[in-house]
């Protein structure tokens, strides 16, 4: 006879042991570095949109701005509605959920300083991508556009005309207005306007040239 064979369930035994006792340990010195990873690469305001869910109900031009939101930038980045339109996406009430900081619309000169508030902030901008710039309010009010826009004429140019509005994409997409490929069908809408451009003196064959 060869005898029993308790000595391997044993020493298999001890093995998974020490096994299960490497994993925990490793797990244990590794908690620290996961739970800052995933601070760091959690949406920045992790809740429940229910403006967005509630206008992806509707029909028409209520709908709209959720449809075009889901390939959002922001979207994408863990921002709600409330981001620009203020009041509260938690609250799942249309009444109540309009608290008043709520702006349903914004009038064109307010733009520019509204995506400001977030562009030109490091502490805000940073937490989304550390690599973007922080002088594109600046460069704007430098801008015709924005010096047009300051003297009075809300038709000039805002970054919404550019880079869109609800379904703003990075520059690197091909899809975004402002990308290598679409820029100069994006400045055409309003530069190859003979309407628009007539009251402004400007010619509306410079995108052609």
């Amino acid at each position: 006879m060869y005898g029993t064979a308790r000595p391997i369930p044993v020493l298999a035994k001890a093995g998974v042991c020490h096994s299960q006792r490497f994993r925990l340990n490793t797990m244990r010195a590794l908690l620290p570095a996961f739970l800052v990873l995933a601070a760091l690469t959690a949406p920045l305001y992790a809740a429940k949109d229910y403006c967005y869910e509630c206008h992806l109900g509707l029909r028409g031009k209520l709908k709209g701005p959720s449809v075009l939101w889901a390939n959002d930038v922001h979207n994408q980045s863990g921002l709600l509605c409330t981001a620009c339109h203020k009041g509260d996406a938690t609250i799942n009430d249309q009444t109540t959920s309009k608290t008043t900081d709520f702006i349903g619309t914004f009038h064109r000169p307010q733009i520019a300083r509204l995506c400001g508030e977030c562009h030109s902030n490091a502490a805000e901008i940073h937490k989304v991508n550390a690599k973007l710039p922080l002088d594109q309010l600046s460069q704007y009010q430098d801008s015709v556009h924005g010096k047009k826009m300051a003297a009075g004429d809300e038709a000039a140019a805002t970054c919404i005309d550019c880079h869109s509005l609800h379904e703003i994409r990075k520059v690197a997409d091909p899809l975004s207005p402002v990308s290598a490929t679409l820029q100069p069908d994006t400045c055409g809408r309003c530069h190859a306007n003979a309407e628009l451009m007539a009251p402004r003196n400007q010619p509306v064959d410079s995108i052609d040239e």
